[in-house]
């Protein structure tokens, strides 16, 4: 994970929108994405990315999760079910109660990082 996307989660986390907890809990989760699919992510392509799931946990861990997304995202998650089931599991130990329009944002930025029709 490059310097901005840790700077981004520092900003997060001092500012208290995300937990410690948290921010451990993506920077595996970006890491482990990046070796996964040999890819690097940055400021240009993911930051938008990683601020979206850490404040999405926070959410969840506080029961104030997203509940409704746009018919679109939602047709995006239909389309590429195995990107909706990684991004059901990006919560694991941290949230356990992710709803679907959560899953179905995350979903769309798998997909773009992807390179996945939108």
């Amino acid at each position: 994970m490059d310097e901005t996307l840790q700077e981004r989660l520092e900003i997060l986390e001092a500012s208290h929108q995300i937990s410690p907890e948290i921010r451990a809990h993506v920077t595996r989760f970006v890491e482990g994405f990046e070796r996964t699919h040999a890819v690097v992510l940055g400021e240009a392509n993911a930051g938008a990315f990683v601020t979206h799931f850490a404040i999405a946990c926070a959410r969840l861990q506080q029961g104030k999760p997203v509940e409704e997304c746009p018919e679109s995202i939602a047709e995006l998650a239909r389309r590429y079910p195995e990107l909706r089931e990684q991004a059901s599991r990006m919560f694991d130990g941290i949230a356990e109660n992710a709803t679907e329009a959560e899953v179905g944002f995350l979903t769309m930025y798998l997909c773009l990082l992807l390179g996945k029709e939108s």
